[in-house]
């Protein structure tokens, strides 16, 4: 995994704005969906009424168990795109197959049922290709949950750094104020000596006060210990505003990372809440197609 994790705002931004899409196609895909089967049966039963029954002599409570079983069939090539109920697929698999094998011996005696034999298989077509886009959408819905978990991984690990880093520096900076003060604190030791040289230069100098070459060559000196004094705190004091600006430097960075950590967290906060409100909204889904099936279950052991 990447040492960091920095993402700007623009690309925040559109990454809510991909979430967003994706709620409300999940609040709206499942009305659509509802609404296409509701026109599915009708067109089934506007077809159904079209055929002579006159001309199907078998009973009535039969035609209509293998009319509602076969509304169950699929084909295998759905089967991987569907993973639940799987017992009752296979159900109504079983009797599509029953049905088709007695259609396939009929056919033989009454040519007249080719036409209501092909309106089924449309109806049972449409009823695969509904049931296979139901199960596409979760499995797409799924891995995009498992994208957004990845990426809180990386907030997460993101957020450790930062706080690691924020301690490194931390103790970065209270070493180097430790040196500036004891660095200041020799400067003002030093400064303490010279003044005491010169104080024993000038007591020298009063005592040799006959010898004008002596007290001209200390005066010298002291002139240029005072440039060397001078030229040493000057240097210290621009070490000193050098450290100084590196520190505000530091901490700077520091409260940016803050901002950026409290912003990813909010980021991390907003998406882990609409990833459970999609959840949520495909549970309920889900237990409504359970209803129907355990209806269509009932239905087909009348």
């Amino acid at each position: 995994m990447p040492d960091s994790v920095v993402m700007d705002d623009d690309e925040f931004a559109k990454m809510y704005d991909h979430i967003d899409a994706e709620v409300e196609e999940g609040e709206g895909g499942g009305g659509d969906r509802r609404e296409g089967l509701k026109k599915q049966k009708s067109e089934r039963g506007r077809r159904s009424k079209s055929v002579d029954r006159s001309k199907q002599p078998r009973s009535k409570s039969k035609s209509r168990m293998r009319s509602k079983s076969r509304g169950r069939g699929r084909t295998d090539d759905d089967e991987p795109k569907i993973k639940k109920s799987s017992s009752l697929r296979d159900l109504g698999d079983k009797d599509d197959d029953d049905d088709s094998s007695r259609r396939g011996q009929r056919s033989s005696s009454r040519p007249r049922m080719s036409k209501s034999n092909s309106l089924r298989e449309l109806s049972k077509n449409d009823d695969d290709s509904s049931i296979a886009s139901k199960g596409g959408g979760a499995k797409s819905d799924n891995e995009k949950i498992e994208q957004l978990e990845v990426k809180n991984a990386l907030y997460k690990e993101e957020f450790k750094r930062v706080q690691k880093e924020k301690k490194q520096l931390k103790k970065v900076k209270d070493t180097e104020i430790e040196e500036l003060q004891d660095e200041i604190a020799q400067l003002r030791k030093e400064v303490r000596n010279v003044q005491e040289e010169n104080k024993n230069l000038k007591e020298s100098l009063g005592e040799s006060a006959g010898d004008s070459y002596k007290a001209k060559n200390v005066q010298d000196e002291n002139t240029r210990l005072q440039a060397e004094l001078k030229e040493t705190v000057e240097r210290a004091t621009e070490m000193v505003k050098e450290r100084e600006k590196a520190i505000d430097d530091l901490l700077q960075e520091i409260e940016t990372l803050k901002s950026d950590n409290v912003q990813a967290r909010t980021m991390f906060d907003a998406t882990l809440y609409k990833s459970k409100l999609k959840l949520e909204k495909l549970d309920q889904e889900n237990d409504t197609y359970q209803l129907r099936i355990a209806e269509l279950e009932a239905q087909l052991k009348k």
